[in-house]
């Protein structure tokens, strides 16, 4: 009856088997004694009993369930390590796996190793049966048991990843520290959700409960012996491979305080489906291309970093894994690449030698240019933009600025096989730049402009560089970049994909480059985010402002915000049918863009005193303009557009 009322039904203590402890209670063996005196009377020997009560009591439930309620589920909670009786030979569908916590938690791997490898051996379906957990109302909680560290993650990660059912206890991924019982109808203690805990379960955990239909199935599962360098297995490792369609995944976890290394090659041996135990290599089981020119590329859900290895490798040598203590890898995405002169995967995986990047389309393309990323690194270090930085005049600036774009543009030209830069080119961008070096030596320094620019200069644009503090090399950053990004722009421009300049400056120069430029100044990772983006937008952008002061602003600005990088840096986003931006962001974007034309009238612009004056003037005044407008717009692209 109740089977045909619930889908599932729980069996609390089923450990305590019936038919055991009617024989011990009421029927007990005859010169036993009995547990109860009354009963001796009462006696059976071992053979009259069993022909009396021929059958377990939960196998002759799990048979009439089958057969009147086939779609129920049965769950039984069978603890003292009886897990096996109870799917094996009782036929229970689910059953809570005690050994799974207290043997992870005592660090008995060979113990648990050997029970997973009996079950493959036996009848590997039964895996799909243990409800694997860390924690229920009557052990301590996980937090208690595994910590709140790596330990207590690696053991999550093998519950969320191997087949069986994964179940979190209450309050188990806040970091609960109470033990509960399912009577309890409020906790006892005041206990508030550990951050740390939840963020990590969030990144780490929760991404791979949603991938459970990779994990959850047995029929590509595939455990493995981690055979160290030194030779032996290393029972603390646990290792095995599954996939489901077209995905694959590898998980490792190292059990113990230890560091361990070796290779991950052959399985244990499992029951196939023709009832015959077998081997699986590891290439086998995740059923790659062991071509020799074909290479594989995985990614670890951990670190987010990219691999690579060649499949004839995987196939003949096995996975190559090196774990601290308690540490642990899950590997997918896998995919296939070929080795060809146009990608050389081989060059690659030899230079990288195992290590993981965080973009392996990334990481070829930056191997094949390695030789401009060099240039670029070498002509932007901190010692060069330092020294830049402490010339106390526009002429020293430019020579100096000439002589290291010069020898950036030979090498890009000879490594990619483009027109060398004219000279023309190289002196306008230092003209330039040196000018702009030169602004915040005001009114020390010689600036070619005369009191009223060099005011509107001062009240205008100046403030918002962020330049209070001349001696901080971090304050001049943007600046003494751009030149070099101006001269690649103008190197790459000369290539006939007019993309090009803008796939090698936005994918591959800004990106790792800069970034390792920044953080060698000191600036934070956000601010370094946020300096990408603009040193991109003021690098790739093809019209100056100088085209909104002498022709129109509207369609200026139409333009700039038409730009998807524009409308990053900007914060342009959608409300009730209106298009916003940024206050902060775009006044910055706008004095950048003016301080640029500034600099550029300076040093390229009319050759008499009076017309770059009234030019200078007349950025100041429309850059000044643009924030009034946009405050009286309400920052709303469109009345913004509209009003300038």
């Amino acid at each position: 009856g109740i089977a045909k009322q619930f889908p599932i039904i729980r069996f609390d203590a089923a450990m305590t088997l019936a038919k055991k402890h009617v024989q011990r209670l009421w029927y007990p063996e005859p010169g036993s004694g009995g547990d109860i005196a009354s009963r001796s009377e009462y006696g059976m020997t071992r053979k009259d009993f069993n022909e009396a009560f021929p059958k377990e009591f939960w196998r002759t439930v799990v048979d009439r369930v089958q057969q009147e309620a086939p779609d129920t589920l049965l769950l039984a909670e069978a603890f003292w390590m009886m897990e096996g009786y109870f799917v094996r030979s009782l036929g229970m569908h689910r059953v809570y796996n005690s050994a799974f916590m207290n043997m992870l938690k005592n660090e008995e791997n060979e113990k648990y190793r050997e029970s997973v490898r009996n079950v493959l051996e036996f009848e590997p379906q039964i895996l799909k049966r243990y409800v694997n957990f860390m924690s229920n109302p009557d052990e301590e909680t996980a937090i208690a048991q595994f910590g709140s560290d790596d330990k207590y993650f690696g053991c999550c990660i093998l519950m969320a990843t191997m087949p069986g059912t994964p179940m979190f206890g209450h309050g188990q991924v806040e970091g609960f520290g109470e033990k509960y019982g399912m009577e309890y109808r409020r906790a006892y203690h005041d206990e508030t959700p550990n951050a740390y805990l939840v963020e990590r379960h969030q990144r780490e955990i929760a991404p791979l409960l949603h991938k459970r239909r990779v994990f959850s199935e047995v029929e590509h599962f595939r455990l493995y012996d981690l055979i160290e360098d030194g030779g032996g297995v290393n029972e603390n490792v646990f290792a095995y491979s599954n996939r489901a369609g077209y995905e694959s995944c590898i998980v490792v976890y190292h059990n113990h305080f230890s560091e361990t290394r070796g290779r991950i090659h052959t399985s244990v041996p499992f029951l196939d489906a023709d009832g015959a135990l077998t081997h699986s290599a590891l290439a086998r089981s995740l059923e790659i291309d062991v071509s020799p020119e074909t290479y594989l590329v995985f990614r670890d859900h951990i670190s987010h970093d990219e691999y690579i290895v060649a499949s004839t490798e995987l196939a003949e040598q096995g996975l190559p894994v090196s774990l601290s203590a308690f540490k642990y890898h899950v590997f997918l995405g896998f995919r296939e690449a070929i080795n060809t002169p146009e990608k050389p995967y081989a060059e690659l995986a030899a230079e990288l030698a195992g290590r993981g990047v965080p973009n392996m389309d990334i990481a070829l393309d930056e191997y094949l240019h390695r030789h401009v990323i060099g240039a670029l690194r070498e002509a932007i270090q901190p010692a060069v933009l330092r020294a830049l930085q402490c010339h106390t005049h526009p002429e020293e600036a430019h020579t100096g600025l000439v002589t290291r774009i010069t020898a950036l543009a030979a090498v890009i030209a000879e490594a990619e096989s483009l027109p060398e830069l004219p000279e023309t080119t190289i002196e306008g961008i230092a003209q330039q730049f040196a000018a702009a070096i030169a602004l915040p030596l005001y009114p020390d320094g010689n600036i070619p402009v005369g009191r009223p620019a060099a005011a509107a200069i001062s009240n205008t644009v100046m403030p918002l560089a962020d330049w209070h503090n001349t001696y901080q090399l971090d304050g001049w950053r943007i600046l003494l970049v751009l030149p070099f990004m101006m001269a690649l722009r103008s190197i790459y421009a000369q290539c006939d994909d007019p993309t090009i300049q803008h796939h090698f400056i936005r994918e591959r120069f800004l990106g790792n480059v800069l970034h390792h430029v920044l953080e060698a100044i000191g600036v934070s990772a956000d601010t370094a985010h946020h300096d990408i983006q603009l040193i991109q937008i003021l690098t790739l952008i093809d019209k100056d402002l100088d085209v909104a002061r002498t022709t129109s602003a509207a369609v200026y600005f139409e333009y700039l915000f038409s730009d998807v990088d524009v409308q990053r840096f900007t914060c342009v986003n959608r409300h009730e049918d209106k298009v916003y931006f940024n206050k902060e962001r775009f006044e910055t974007l706008v004095n950048w863009l003016a301080l640029l034309a500034i600099a550029d009238n300076m040093g390229n612009g009319p050759d008499t005193k009076r017309a770059r004056d009234r030019n200078i003037k007349e950025l100041c005044a429309l850059a000044a303009r643009c924030g009034t407008v946009a405050a009286e717009a309400g920052y709303q692209v469109g009345d913004f557009v509209r009003s300038i």
